[in-house]
Order: C-alpha cells, then sequence, then structure tokens
C-alpha cells in the first residue's frame, strides 16, 4: 500500500522520492509502559511483601547496572532502618542477593 501511494505522490509531482525499491518499515520498540502503572504494580508488590527491594528496584528501572541498583538497594535500606549489622557477628549488612529469582515480567 505504501509503494503504492509513493508512486502515486511521485506520477502527480508531489514527491521527488525515488521509487525503485519498496519501502521497508522498521517499527521501534514496544511502547513503554506507563510509569502510574509501574507505580502500582510495585506499591501493590511492596503491600504484599511479594517482591524484594532489589527486584522492585529492578523494575523501575531496567537499564540499570547491577551496581547502580546494589547502591540504590543500600540507600533504600539506610532510609527505612532496615541496614542494621548481624546481632551475632556484628558484621555489617549484606548485600542484596542477585540470585533471586525474577519476576516473569521484569525484563
Amino acid at each position: 500500500m505504501l509503494h503504492v501511494m509513493l508512486r502515486l505522490d511521485r506520477t502527480l509531482g508531489f514527491s521527488t522520492v525515488a521509487i525503485d525499491e519498496r519501502p521497508h518499515i522498521q517499527f521501534g520498540d514496544a511502547v513503554p509502559e506507563d510509569p502510574q502503572t509501574t507505580a502500582q504494580t510495585l506499591a501493590l508488590l511492596a503491600q504484599a511483601e511479594a517482591a524484594s527491594t532489589d527486584t522492585k528496584v529492578r523494575i523501575l528501572h531496567p537499564d540499570w547496572s547491577d551496581e547502580q541498583v546494589q547502591a540504590e538497594v543500600a540507600r533504600i535500606r539506610e532510609e527505612a532502618g532496615t541496614a542494621v549489622p548481624d546481632p551475632i557477628t556484628g558484621a555489617p549488612p549484606a548485600p542484596a542477593s542477585q540470585d533471586e529469582p525474577a519476576l516473569p515480567f521484569a525484563a
């Protein structure tokens, strides 16, 4: 259909686009998820205690590196007061585990 439209434009003098080849159309990535939908999903996961802080950060920031995610998780734990030393050994809090299974919708 696009090829026909280009030929018609060329014939009527509206376009100077060469029509020797059929046009190839590539669609970009899918439409990104609405930020409000992501926020609601994360709020529900937090309320249900169904996902770790690490998983929630990865859902919110899928393009972040592991180091950025770990730093954000540490900041969240510090702000929430959950970054406490081990009561037996006195060791500082362990970093979030990366071995947690990912949620099926988290890419």
